[in-house]
């Protein structure tokens, strides 16, 4: 329906516009019967932003000459600054708001004394950004020329949610600079916005954070923290792609390692342990050592079932952290003599065989200290194969006799005299320090141990073990045994017999004639072109392996920059998907590096705690990551994420960067795109 225009019956064209029409030819003087002629225009009193257009409709009534002309601030036509009108009442405001008042007058041709008039409120442009330059910005200080158009004085440009200091070139350029540091997902929102009158806001573009001549690209510097980590977080992506890989090696082998406190004597759980466990997992600088140990622990295995105090279990873990980067020889010297394995494996107090009680040594360290620690139970090839006798049978590494010589050779060793205490050929338990010796309880006579080697009668407690240890350490089988479960933890739960025996053979010798650098053996696992093949993006489909729930978590949680809090229940929240932090239930670990996917033929160790119930847990343990953060002692700061909400595929491209390193399948990220676009504007938050 046609809006009746109100009258406007007073207006008279100011008398230079009349001279000026006259001048033209396009005004008449008015005659008594041109005075009962009326006009309206509508709207009378419109809102306009700079750059855009407004119809106005002129209604003449008592004449049959309906014709007008449009004028802007008495200019017929306007022009540039004011504005330009057609003879159609089509409005074209200027491009920015102009400095005086605009109003628009429709005069009569049939009576030019005759006219009516809309009072046009002009708001600042909408903001527009066409490009943004440079495409990435380095992590630190930075500048951007943001390209577009409808930049009013005064506009600025954000950053995420910064406003950065901005520079108005013209009303198609501004240049602003800031400082930034690395963000979740790499991508950074920039918008442009227009203060008042009438503040606007442009659309987003984007702009990728990270360096700008990496050495390694950012999946792959992903890929490698993957194995050297406890996953990728933004800092560590650049940091690693700021120096490349070795570098980065050593400058971690440098990091002094996390700490844990003294706990006091009263703590008899391992829930604080398992607190700071998670603190320094997110965010202790020291992401190799921290790595290393915890795979160090799941070869040489304690458990919270037998050591379920801090007093216990706190020194087994800086002895795994402090040993992480030595020889494989003082590791193994350091295992041995720890009270934390002496009394999980029941060498501590081990004594000597005794007739008349009709007892003898304890041989549960000596038979796990070759079949799980270091040798296995049959011999192998550098590569890791087994090698198999004249009857096709694999050829044995040890038998029964070995173990119980080796377990006479253990005898002999007590807890660490406690201070202010006095020593006692059974110390009370005390775990600060090595075990220590006690001949009385040693075994002395001669023991054959292994390939025949022996250990003459009348030796020490610490000659025997000296022996000992460094026959098994100087073992064939130890190369390759310790390089393929490493390897499996940090890289691939498949590896080939070659990368097997590439990292085997620096073991046995680092190019300086050391055995047993663990610093080498990492290099050598980390960096061999096996662990490096995904890279470029292409994981085949016996590549890589199951993160265990631990991992899972933290690399989750890293990825997205969380941190914890001195009292977090994530160790508790993670339980149920089937890995009890500082619990496996045995001294085989939470599972076998053995387990196998028979269906496909393939080496799968962490699928035997992946079960229906667990696996649907893992997305429990997202939600906690995520929508319940603060229930599980944690904080997430998302803020980054935050003005990506507006544009759902480039939210989704900062997850996916983020999350999968720029892998998302194409069907994924339509899916996630559809979904996240079903989230209204008005709750919009709830799209992160």
């Amino acid at each position: 329906m046609t809006p009746t225009p109100q009258p406007n019956r007073d207006m008279r064209i100011p008398r230079p516009l009349v001279y000026g029409l006259l001048l033209c030819g396009l005004f008449v003087i008015p005659s008594p019967v041109d005075a009962q002629v009326t006009v309206f225009v509508t709207p009378k009193s419109p809102v306009v932003r700079a750059g855009a257009t407004q119809q106005f409709t002129p209604y003449v009534y008592l004449t049959p000459n309906k014709a007008v002309i449009w004028t802007v601030n008495g200019v017929p036509g306007g022009n540039a600054t004011i504005g330009t009108i057609g003879a159609d009442g089509l409005y074209s405001a200027p491009s920015m708001p102009a400095p005086v008042p605009i109003v628009v007058s429709a005069i009569s041709l049939a009576a030019p004394a005759v006219g009516a008039y809309a009072t046009v409120t002009l708001l600042n442009p909408q903001p527009t950004i066409t490009s943004v330059a440079p495409p990435i910005v380095a992590p630190g200080p930075f500048s951007l020329i943001v390209d577009g158009a409808g930049f009013a004085p005064g506009a600025v440009v954000r950053f995420g949610s910064t406003t950065l200091s901005t520079a108005r070139v013209s009303d198609t350029r501004l240049i602003a600079s800031g400082t930034i540091a690395p963000v979740v997902g790499r991508l950074m929102a920039v918008s442009v916005s227009n203060p008042d009158p009438g503040a606007s806001v442009s659309g987003l573009a984007a702009v990728a954070v990270g360096p700008t001549a990496p050495k390694v690209s950012a999946l792959a510097a992903a890929r490698f923290l993957e194995q050297v980590s406890w996953g990728a977080d933004p800092a560590s992506i650049a940091r690693v792609q700021e120096l490349g890989f070795s570098a980065y090696l050593d400058e971690q082998f440098a990091e002094a390692p996390s700490t844990y406190p003294e706990y006091p004597s009263t703590s008899t759980m391992l829930l604080p342990v398992q607190q700071r466990f998670v603190v320094n997992a997110l965010t202790g600088p020291d992401q190799l050592r921290q790595r290393i140990a915890f795979a160090l622990g799941q070869i040489f295995v304690v458990s919270g079932y037998k050591l379920f105090t801090p007093q216990m279990y706190v020194p087994w873990l800086r002895l795994l952290s402090d040993h992480a980067f030595g020889t494989y020889g003082d590791l193994l010297t350091e295992v041995t003599l720890s009270p934390s394995m002496g009394r999980f494996l029941d060498m501590v107090d081990n004594e000597k065989d005794n007739a008349f009680l009709k007892s003898a040594a304890n041989e549960n360290y000596a038979r796990e200290i070759l079949q799980l620690f270091t040798i296995g139970t049959e011999r192998l090839n550098l590569d890791g194969t087994v090698q198999v006798g004249s009857d096709g049978q694999p050829l044995p590494t040890y038998d029964q006799a070995v173990v119980a010589a080796l377990a006479r050779a253990f005898t002999g060793w007590t807890f660490p005299t406690s201070p202010g205490a006095t020593p006692s050929k059974h110390n009370p338990p005390y775990y600060a320090g090595r075990m220590e010796p006690r001949p009385v309880s040693h075994d002395t006579y001669e023991k054959v141990i292994l390939d025949g080697d022996v250990l003459p009668a009348g030796q020490t407690p610490e000659q025997d073990l000296g022996d000992a240890l460094g026959r098994i350490e100087q073992h064939p089988n130890v190369g390759p045994f310790f390089a393929r479960r490493m390897i499996q933890h940090l890289v691939t739960s498949n590896p080939s017999p070659d990368y097997v025996a590439r990292v085997a053979a620096v073991f046995n010798n680092n190019g300086a004639g050391v055995r047993g650098d663990l610093r080498a053996v990492i290099k050598a696992i980390v960096l061999d072109p096996e662990a490096r093949l995904g890279d470029s993006g292409y994981v085949g489909p016996a590549d890589g392996h199951l993160r265990e729930p631990v991992l899972f978590t933290m690399a989750l949680l890293r990825a997205l920059r969380a941190t914890s809090g001195p009292t977090s229940l994530l160790a508790s929240i993670i339980s149920p998907a089937g890995q009890s932090l500082f619990y496996p239930p045995s001294v085989f670990n939470y599972f076998s590096p053995e387990n196998q996917l028979a269906d496909y033929g393939l080496i799968a160790p962490e699928f035997q705690i992946f079960t229906p119930s667990t696996a649907v847990y893992r997305a429990n343990i997202a939600f906690y990551a995520t929508f319940a953060a603060q229930t599980a002692g944690l904080t997430m700061d998302l803020s980054t994420l935050d003005p990506l909400a507006a544009d759902p595929p480039l939210l989704v491209e900062a997850v996916n960067q983020a999350l999968l390193y720029g892998r998302m399948p194409p069907e994924m990220r339509r899916t996630i795109e559809a979904a996240v676009g079903a989230v209204t504007m008005l709750s919009l938050c709830t799209r992160v």
